[in-house]
């Protein structure tokens, strides 16, 4: 296994053409410090939310819509999502690629190594190992054209990143590091942590952009990488999601809401999904 774990194809739903279809690249290398204890033995993205690991459940849901190549990058604990991986049910193909560097590193550093292994031409949805989402996210976020990146307005009790968004659908900028919980006004949306970038702007602009970014900063976030790429002239387009089920977790206060929005431990939109091994 030289760059991680392949596992079977699945069933497609997304119509192909001679364009290869998307890919998904999550970002699960981090340390989850602020979610102690529930990260002392056990990396953030295989913390359960009503019983599913956030990570097996982010996959099936990418596997309902036919995404069937997913990069996961892995450092903390590394080894433990890739048992879990192998020990799931999934028939998605999956590649685990190793963040050695996590430590003293960022998501954009993640992003490169896990862009490193997907080929120019292909789509790719980039989200972070810690968030939440019923199908229906995913759906509305497949269904405008990328690039493009989920967003909730007035969403009281989160913190974290949030977009500026000009005439309703476009990010104009990037504000990291927002606390307070609190809801914002028209102009500032939260970032739900879920990116569709267009292949052709991942060879002009986000590719060259990250590789900048690197150079002189490599401790650096996927925020600025967003900064940098819009304030160049990028044009990241915004699909308001927060009339649906999602949350991102930072901390214990994050994990026990999420676990409340989806305390029937089932996905909605008809994704049926059988317990883990395991469980009961």
């Amino acid at each position: 296994m030289a760059t991680g774990t392949d596992r079977g194809r699945g069933l497609s739903k997304i119509a192909h053409d001679e364009t290869p279809g998307p890919a998904a690249v999550i970002l699960a290398a981090g340390l989850g410090s602020r979610l102690r204890p529930w990260t002392d033995d056990l990396p953030k993205c295989l913390v359960e939310v009503s019983g599913q690991p956030i990570l097996l459940r982010a996959l099936r849901l990418l596997g309902s819509l036919g995404i069937e190549r997913c990069i996961c990058v892995v450092g903390y604990r590394g080894a433990q999502v890739r048992l879990a991986l192998e020990q799931s049910c999934s028939s998605q193909r999956v590649t685990v690629v190793d963040a050695p560097e996590f430590r003293r590193t960022g998501t954009a550093a993640s992003l490169a190594r896990g862009l490193a292994v997907i080929p120019d031409g292909v789509d790719v949805l980039v989200m972070e190992g810690d968030v939440v989402f019923e199908a229906v996210v995913l759906q509305r976020l497949f269904a405008a054209p990328p690039s493009v990146t989920a967003v909730a307005s007035d969403v009281p009790g989160c913190n974290g990143t949030f977009f500026g968004v000009a005439n309703s659908d476009r990010v104009v900028t990037v504000h990291p590091g927002i606390a307070g919980r609190r809801g914002f006004g028209d102009v500032l949306t939260k970032a739900v942590n879920l990116h569709l970038i267009s292949a052709e702007d991942l060879r002009t602009q986000v590719r060259p952009q990250l590789h900048r970014l690197l150079d002189r900063a490599p401790g650096a976030h996927i925020e600025a990488l967003i900064g940098n790429w819009i304030g160049a002239g990028g044009c990241l387009s915004a699909v308001e999601v927060g009339d649906l089920r999602w949350w991102e977790i930072d901390d214990a206060h994050d994990l026990g809401i999420a676990r409340r929005l989806f305390a029937t431990g089932h996905v909605a939109d008809g994704v049926c999904e059988a317990p883990l091994h395991g469980e009961t």
